[in-house]
């Protein structure tokens, strides 16, 4: 340890008597504080906390990649920087006009010209380079769906894919609804029918399936017949079941398996007559289809 200790100045101030006395009292291990010049510190690590330039907090360290990018220098007019991993260092590209550059692997940067008018950019896939295409190739877009699925909150949209006439659309707006996949046909209700008593009934503006037909009849004994599918004119008529429903009165006659259930856009949907029994005063029709897919 070295000290000094002592009387070091006096001065006399003018022909004042008054005299002024500086004692330094100064020890070589102790820590100058930052104020007087010092780091207040006795590791570098601290003194580098101390004067606010801690490594990696206050000041960037040493990065070897901002190094060559700095020892790079202007890459020039127009040009594109980018780091080659290959290489491990940055370099330029020029850009030529009317293109996409795109990396094909970890370091090559090519272009892709532009594509012709109404074109669209497709990615390759994984290590596939992009290509401009005319025609979208997306697969169709999945809805969350299954048995009885739960819609309880405003927005939420799912499929019922319960087999029959559950399945459909389902979806929460200010409450729970659901567009089944299945459609009601015009029920039908033909007061006094007799033999012969065919009628169309409806005409469809889209290729459908039957699904199922429901009879009743009322009053009398029964009825006997079937819908039928007819041309644009409504006539021309072919059944759509293997055999005809005899519909006893006052008991519903389903009927969910058909031998011609497809009905052609712009054909008709009959109801024929077969025969009565006990001059029945009604027979209704209830009937359910599906509009078949387009393509």
């Amino acid at each position: 340890m070295v000290r000094l200790l002592g009387m070091v100045l006096a001065l006399l101030l003018f022909a004042s008597p008054s005299h002024a006395v500086i004692e330094l009292d100064v020890d070589s291990n102790d820590a100058i504080d930052v104020v007087y010049g010092g780091t207040n510190a006795a590791t570098a690590a601290d003194a580098r906390t101390n004067l606010g330039l801690a490594i990696g907090t206050d000041v960037q360290a040493y990065n070897a990649m901002l190094a060559s990018w700095a020892s790079y220098g202007d890459p020039g007019v127009n040009r594109l920087l980018y780091w080659n991993d290959t290489a491990g260092a940055f370099q330029s590209y020029v850009p030529s006009p009317w293109t996409i550059p795109y990396f094909a692997g970890a370091s090559a940067l090519t272009e892709l010209s532009l594509g012709a008018q109404y074109t669209v950019l497709q990615s390759g896939g994984a290590a596939a380079a992009p290509s401009w295409t005319a025609t979208l190739n997306w697969d169709p877009l999945y809805a969350p769906y299954g048995a009885n699925p739960t819609v309880d909150a405003a927005g939420k949209i799912a499929i019922d894919t319960s087999s029959g006439a559950g399945a459909g659309w389902r979806f929460f707006a200010d409450a729970a609804y659901q567009l089944p996949g299945y459609q009601v046909g015009p029920p039908v209700i033909v007061k006094s029918p007799d033999a012969g008593s065919d009628y169309p009934i409806f005409r469809s503006p889209w290729a459908i399936t039957l699904k199922a037909v429901h009879y009743i009849c009322t009053g009398g004994t029964s009825w006997t017949g079937q819908l039928q599918e007819c041309d644009a004119n409504g006539a021309n008529g072919v059944d759509t079941q293997a055999a005809d429903t005899t519909a006893a009165a006052a008991t519903v006659s389903d009927v969910t398996s058909f031998s011609n259930a497809s009905i052609d856009a712009g054909d008709w949907v009959c109801l024929k007559t077969t025969s009565i029994s006990g001059l029945p005063t009604s027979i209704a029709v209830s009937w359910e289809y599906t509009v078949n897919l387009v393509n």
